[in-house]
């Protein structure tokens, strides 16, 4: 359901229109998973300069975080290790592209959790 905007676009709008989409259907408590699984999340700064609407784009929610790191751990129709999605990400921004420190925030923040909760 995140990537219900892709039906419009396959850019990186296609978050913001996933989430117009189920809030207009009646599905606006599943928007934040659209709207924040792109890029390990976007600050309002930089969602602005993408062209996005000027907010933040952050997942807030336990289920956006694990969203958002499990989309950037599938590639296609199949998985890929966390060290081979950095490696994609850097291939598609850059080295130092500040997407690169919130995919790595995340990867510590779901690390974290999981080795606490066994």
């Amino acid at each position: 359901m995140h990537d219900v905007g892709r039906a419009r676009t396959h850019d990186i709008e296609h978050g913001v229109e996933g989430a117009q989409l189920l809030r207009s259907r009646g599905l606006g408590e599943f928007a934040g998973f659209a709207e924040s699984h792109i890029g390990a999340g976007i600050p309002a700064k930089e969602a602005g300069e993408l062209g996005l609407p000027p907010r933040d784009f952050m997942p807030q929610t336990l289920e956006e975080k694990i969203v958002a790191y499990a989309d950037k751990l599938m590639v296609g129709t199949g998985d890929v290790s966390y060290e081979e999605a950095k490696e994609i990400l850097k291939a598609q921004l850059g080295a130092d592209h500040p997407a690169l420190g919130r995919l790595d925030a995340l990867h510590e923040e779901i690390i974290r959790l999981h080795k606490s909760s066994g």
